[in-house]
């Protein structure tokens, strides 16, 4: 591996001498869109399953009871929104591994992990990503090996995601709470 690689200033260097200060940020587009997906649809639905939950619970409910539905409340939601997202993150992976591996395959092979789906070449496909659009990755990938491979690792990021999510919503309910409380107490 080159040295230059080895630490963040050495890298953030490499990268501007190769391709100019707004190199860092190539490909932002793909993460940006992802996120934007990812992060909308993770409240748009954390606020439809909230409102379902406000008609069916009762009006003072235990705290234990509350702090329970907004916890699976959140967990709807990220679980939601992560398998909505899913495939956008593995073709992100995907590329991200092939330009590392510097191999010119983006169909990915059946069963192995992204390092091996990317190392593994097909005849079908033989041109860089640099040649090739998010569209084209998403439609070379699902003709070589169908809706299932979008979704390889979907369980292993659940796992993390939607113990996040439902975290996250539940702190933001009960610190929504007490900051509207504070602001209008006065």
């Amino acid at each position: 591996r080159d040295s230059q690689y080895k630490t963040l200033s050495g890298t953030m260097r490499k990268v501007i001498s190769k391709r100019g200060f707004f190199g860092l940020y190539h490909g932002i587009h793909v993460t940006l869109l992802g996120t934007i997906v990812y992060e909308g649809s993770k409240f748009g639905i954390y606020d439809f399953v909230r409102s379902f939950r406000e008609s069916v619970m009762p009006e003072d409910p235990p705290v234990s009871l509350e702090v329970l539905w907004k916890l699976a409340c959140g967990a709807i939601a990220g679980t939601a929104a992560g398998v909505i997202t899913f495939p956008n993150d593995t073709v992100r992976k995907m590329v991200i591994v092939q330009r590392q591996q510097g191999t010119t395959n983006l169909t990915g092979a059946k069963g192995g992990g992204a390092g091996q789906a990317i190392a593994t070449a097909t005849a079908a496909t033989t041109a860089t990503t640099s040649e090739y659009g998010a569209l084209d990755c998403y439609r070379l990938i699902y003709r070589n090996h169908g809706i299932k491979r979008f979704y390889q690792g979907l369980t292993v990021y659940l796992l993390r995601s939607v113990p996040n999510a439902a975290i996250q919503f539940t702190t933001f309910e009960y610190l929504k709470k007490f900051f509207v409380s504070e602001y209008y107490s006065d």
